[in-house]
């Protein structure tokens, strides 16, 4: 908004007209209420000793604000109830109510948006009150619930009855309003419609971005907003951790420069729609994202951009191509060794020393004992997916006992290695699974004989604490680097496939003891040093120890 309008004003109008104007500028940034007391304000400066009564409608016709200030609320709802001030809204001049009043309406955001009436000061209450109960035409009657006041005016929504300070009613018969106050209020009303016009952008502005942010920041997914000039319109939380952006810093900066991805930012400044994976971010950090960049509307350069953080997926698609090809040659190496075993039997067995075919038939049990294992792993992860969690059959068992039985298991299949029990008694009770507990004992002596010398001994040893009884089995064999201990535990890993894959196995076995534990309610940990051997250590609760 400009000041050539009030340089405008005819002969004889206060020189504080252009002032009046800056403030009723200055005030348009702020709030309805601001630029209302600012406009009154401009009334009392420019037509000292008259009232002044404000009203702003809505799209629907409702009021978004009504102010008064020096008349009484009677004579101010007259006025906005006389049916002159509904032609007022239709005109293009100040319109003469009975009494004396002059209204005028405002025009802001393509309509008649309120009206400004200037009510001459006299004493007792004339003829405004006898149009109180007469509705304008147009629907622009007062209602009961208007608008709060604003600092310094009178809100029509009071029901007071004590009159606004000076106020006083204009009565009939009053002289009219000199022709320049009557250019000088249309001036006025043409300044307030222009302030109440950017008023209302900027509030449209303010609630169309609220809107928007309010929309992005729903997106369960990372999204920004791209403008037709290149800067960033919005950003939800999720893009914004993605890409260490400011929702707030760095909207309406650049896109350049600020996604780290050359070819992600070149697609959405140019002109063309598309799709394509982008890697963000570096070490541990590093995503891989796919993008999907389209157009907010046709004809519009402004670009929405959508990201699926696709990082786990890949991931896991890779562990899956692995965990296949592990448990293809799992498989293959005991089926090779039964059925060359079979054929051999089949052919020739009855020809064959005893020893030689009892041999055979031992491999044969090993193998299908060694894929029974196996299956037995996939089956449990395969449950465990499917219902979320395992059922466990709890009885008091002797962890002695149990410990031992499972060693027993190694000693025959190792004959040329030790493998210690150490108990602090020969009744140790505690209300196990005794098959799971007896899976995990399993894959943890299998792991710790498959990376130790065959003359290193490994050792099982129970203790029990005051609040936990724990199961440790150690061994002295090669130890793991530190790095790699939070990966152990996990689904399908293997350390080093080119140092593992000739010890066998599918990179299961830890991840099902760590289920099996975690099913007690329990806790399994790992520490070793490189040549030094590995501790893994089972952690059950004293509530699940029997006092047997």
């Amino acid at each position: 908004m400009t000041d050539q309008h009030a340089e405008r004003r005819p002969a004889g109008a206060p020189p504080s007209l252009a002032a009046a104007a800056r403030r009723l500028r200055d005030a348009a940034g702020g709030d309805l209420d601001r630029l209302g007391a600012a406009v009154l304000d401009g009334v009392t400066e420019l037509f000292p000793g008259h009232g002044a009564v404000l009203a702003v409608f809505g799209d629907g016709g409702d009021y978004q604000l009504a102010l008064y200030r020096e008349v009484e609320l009677a004579a101010a709802k007259a006025v906005l109830a006389a049916p002159a001030s509904a032609t007022a809204l239709a005109a293009d001049r100040p319109v003469s109510l009975p009494g004396g009043p002059l209204v005028v309406a405002l025009t802001a955001a393509g309509r008649r948006a309120g009206l400004l009436a200037l009510v001459p000061p006299a004493g007792g209450s004339g003829g405004l009150e006898s149009e109180a109960a007469t509705p304008a035409a147009g629907g622009h009657a007062q209602p009961s619930g208007s608008p709060p006041v604003s600092k310094g005016s009178g809100g029509l929504e009071s029901e007071a009855a004590t009159p606004a300070a000076g106020g006083h009613a204009q009565p009939s018969g009053s002289p009219p309003v000199e022709g320049a106050e009557v250019e000088l209020l249309t001036l006025w009303a043409l300044q307030a419609g222009l302030a109440l016009d950017a008023c209302l952008a900027r509030r449209a502005e303010r609630e169309g971005r609220a809107f928007l942010d309010g929309v992005v920041a729903a997106v369960p997914a990372p999204l920004l907003l791209v403008a037709a000039d290149g800067t960033l319109a919005a950003v939800n939380a999720l893009a914004a951790e993605l890409f260490g952006l400011s929702p707030d810093f760095d909207r309406r900066r650049p896109v350049a420069g600020r996604l780290r991805a050359p070819e992600l930012e070149a697609l959405c400044l140019g002109r063309s729609e598309g799709e394509l994976d982008v890697r963000v971010g570096s070490g541990a950090a590093r995503r891989l994202l796919h993008a999907r960049v389209v157009r907010a509307s046709a004809g519009m350069d402004a670009k929405v951009v959508v990201l699926e953080d696709r990082t786990a997926a890949r991931e896991m698609e890779r562990l899956k191509a692995d965990f296949v090809a592990v448990v293809g040659h799992e498989l293959r190496t005991p089926l090779t060794v039964i059925k060359g075993y079979t054929g051999a039997l089949a052919r020739r067995g009855e020809a064959m020393e005893p020893a030689a075919r009892g041999r055979m038939l031992a491999q044969m049990q090993e193998q299908a004992s060694r894929l029974e294992r196996l299956l037995e792993d996939l089956l449990l992860l395969s449950g465990m997916k499917a219902e979320g969690e395992i059922a466990l059959e709890r009885a008091d068992e002797n962890l002695v006992a149990l410990a031992d039985g499972v060693l027993d298991r190694f000693r025959a299949d190792h004959p040329g290695r030790r493998f210690e029990l150490r108990a602090p008694s020969a009744n140790l009770v505690a209300h196990v699974d005794r098959a799971r507990l007896e899976q995990v004992l399993r894959h943890l002596v299998d792991n710790a004989v498959k990376f130790s010398p065959p003359d290193q001994a490994v050792t099982v040893t129970l203790r029990e604490a005051a609040e936990e009884l724990q199961i440790e089995v150690v061994d002295r064999g090669e130890g793991v680097f530190s790095g790699h201990l939070p990966m152990l535990f996990e689904r399908f890993q293997q350390l080093d496939g080119s140092a593992t894959r000739g010890r066998g196995g599918a990179g299961v076995g830890l991840h099902v003891a760590k289920v099996l534990v975690e099913a007690h309610r329990g806790t399994i940990a790992a520490r070793s040093a490189l040549g030094k051997g590995s501790t893994f250590t089972v952690t059950l609760p004293r509530g699940l120890v029997s006092t047997g």
